[in-house]
């Protein structure tokens, strides 16, 4: 085993969460045109991304680490949670067809709470499953390591990690190119899709300088795994469609992640602040982008300037991608002020 520790500021891995968070509002958004399954395709890798480099920064973290990060996600989340939920409420009530009391017996069905709470499927909020999903990564690897009590062999939560893959893979990936219908939420969540790419960033971390002498990789090896994973995710989608995480995607992540550990520093480390300020932005992209496309999409009915927004897919994804980075900039200064009255 070689661990070979990382600085406490990755700004490769903080640059690369802001990108995918952006890749993700190209997602969210549905792009239309011709090339829209492209661009779709390509922006698979950043969920993935996300969950790796949070298992990343997880490897031999102790209980109270843990659970530190999980109670703030925990916060995140049922404050996202609440919040959409108002959102979708004084939506209903301005833009709506139907009353927010028909809304809402619709949609707090026993399935639907049921769901939200066991795998994370928001019924206000699709796209917070991501919360639920890190959350029960944190969760589970609290359980881990507090059974070890001490110095922790991580071997079989990879093995878990594997397992989830695998079942990843058969039915989110599999089960598409032979056209037999899954139910995405099967696999669609933190055991399944989550716990995988967390564990395999903790392995990369454990393992990444083993890993690369045994394959004798370099950087330049690196970038041409992930242009190969690039090309064969693309080639999955065109042979078979829509695939929430096509395996090359999984070729491409984890020679990212590989890439990321070996050259950590993109700038000198007074730069370290800004790279950290991405990584507390691309939180907020991922959180926001969805009220700012329902507010479009909303209004679109009654305006016509936002009508043509809705329109022009390169116009929609620019105005929404635009208002969610203010957003989290906005965020990330409430964060810094609120950091400089602790320390006083």
């Amino acid at each position: 085993m070689s661990f070979r520790e990382s600085s406490k500021i990755n700004q490769s891995m903080d640059l690369c969460k802001l990108i995918a968070s952006v890749f993700v509002v190209l997602i969210h958004i549905g792009l239309t045109d011709e090339s829209g399954w492209v661009f779709n395709c390509l922006a698979r890798f950043g969920v993935p991304v996300f969950f790796a480099i949070s298992g990343y920064f997880s490897l031999n973290a102790d209980c109270g680490r843990i659970r530190k990060r999980a109670c703030h996600i925990l916060k995140i989340f049922i404050v996202s949670s609440v919040g959409y939920f108002i959102w979708q409420c004084v939506r209903i009530q301005i833009f709506g067809n139907i009353s927010v009391p028909e809304y809402l017996e619709g949609i707090l069905t026993e399935a639907n709470i049921s769901r939200w709470l066991l795998i994370g499927h928001n019924p206000f909020a699709g796209h917070l499953w991501y919360l639920h999903a890190i959350l029960t990564c944190y969760v589970l690897l609290w359980i881990y390591v507090r059974f070890f009590d001490g110095k922790v062999n991580y071997n079989v939560f990879y093995i878990l990690g594997a397992v989830g893959m695998l079942i990843q893979i058969a039915f989110g990936s599999y089960t598409a190119a032979a056209g037999v219908a899954s139910y995405s939420l099967i696999y669609r969540n933190g055991l399944f899709f989550g716990l995988p790419m967390f564990a395999a960033g903790m392995f990369i971390r454990e393992y990444s300088s083993v890993i690369k002498e045994k394959f004798r990789l370099n950087a330049f090896k690196e970038i041409g795994l992930i242009v190969f994973g690039i090309l064969l995710s693309l080639i999955q989608w065109k042979g078979s469609g829509l695939v929430e995480m096509p395996v090359g995607t999984l070729i491409e992540v984890i020679a990212l992640m590989l890439l990321m550990d070996e050259h950590p520093q993109i700038l000198s480390a007074k730069y370290d602040r800004m790279f950290k300020s991405f990584g507390n932005i691309s939180l907020a992209v991922y959180i926001i982008h969805q009220f700012y496309i329902l507010l479009i999409n909303s209004l679109s009915a009654k305006e016509e300037l936002f009508a043509e927004i809705r329109g022009d897919d390169l116009l929609m994804s620019l105005t929404v991608i635009a208002l969610s980075l203010v957003t989290g900039i906005v965020y990330d200064m409430i964060l810094t002020a609120i950091e400089k009255v602790k320390k006083r």
